[in-house]
């Protein structure tokens, strides 16, 4: 078995992530990745509340796995990037342990 990796984007460390079940491509980097959660009425039972959007985070990548495609006449096989169709975004509440933590608040304040 092949060790996924991300396309587009080297992990160096460990990282908090939501991963998500859903193709991704090229250019989707830094999109919001919203949730859609009920509202309070469905867990008090009363069913008029509604459901609510929330900001789930912002999409990094996918995971991509490089796979040979078919032989080649000189013996060396093409290889492609294949979607696995896992895709990886940063949670919303480590957005705002960065933008709102003391270094930031810091250099805002200088």
């Amino acid at each position: 078995m092949r060790k996924p990796a991300m396309a587009g984007l080297a992990l160096r460390r460990e990282a908090e992530l939501f991963l998500i079940e859903s193709a991704s491509f090229r250019g989707n980097s830094s999109a919001p990745v919203f949730f859609l959660v009920p509202g309070d009425g469905h867990r008090t039972g009363v069913k008029d509340r509604g459901w609510a959007i929330k900001l789930g985070g912002v999409w990094i990548g996918y995971f991509g796995e490089v796979e040979p495609v078919g032989p080649a006449a000189n013996g060396n096989r093409p290889l492609a990037t294949c979607n696995t169709g896992i895709s990886a975004a940063v949670p919303a509440y480590k957005l705002h342990e960065i933008l709102f933590g003391e270094e930031l608040r810091k250099q805002r304040n200088e």
